[in-house]
């Protein structure tokens, strides 16, 4: 099966902390940071991608509820919060994920990058079957991943 993984060139860059822009494989999302969501934008030039700038999740928030129930394939949360981060906190992923969540069609993905932190541990994964990535390369101590985990889970189908 060809996915992102087997396709995506210099993998071991990425690995190692590289942005996927840089590489070639840009996430298509919403954006609290405004250079990047331009960057973002630029990079999926062409494709049936839709890159918004929001500039607080809050807005993000409103702008997920204006979406059907059940209408995403893929669903990643990764995001930085300008506002926790101005006063030196970090942001808390878990209302946002929670919000996203109907929007998710059963069989869909979700993906979190650094699923153990920044309230993501509060997560209930048990509506999917689950992929967890913690560390690269098996045995390979020398090439861990860059974050706190990676976990993937696809919607269960009742």
């Amino acid at each position: 099966m060809r996915t992102i993984v087997s396709q995506m060139p210099e993998w071991s860059h990425y690995i190692k902390g590289h942005d996927t822009l840089t590489l070639g494989y840009p996430w298509q999302s919403y954006e609290t940071d405004p250079t990047w969501a331009q960057l973002v934008r630029e990079a999926v030039k062409g494709l049936s991608a839709t890159v918004t700038y929001c500039a607080s999740v809050e807005m993000i928030r409103q702008a997920l509820a204006t979406l059907a129930p059940h209408s995403v394939d893929l669903l990643v949360i990764d995001h930085d919060d300008p506002e926790r981060h101005a006063i030196g906190r970090n942001p808390i992923r878990l209302p946002l994920a929670l919000d996203a969540l109907p929007l998710l069609k059963p069989g869909g993905w979700l993906i979190v990058d650094n699923y153990d932190s920044f309230g993501m541990h509060a997560f209930d994964w048990s509506g999917f079957q689950t992929f967890t990535f913690d560390e690269v390369g098996g045995f390979n101590k020398w090439r861990r991943y860059s974050g706190r985990g990676t976990r993937l889970g696809q919607r269960v189908v009742a």
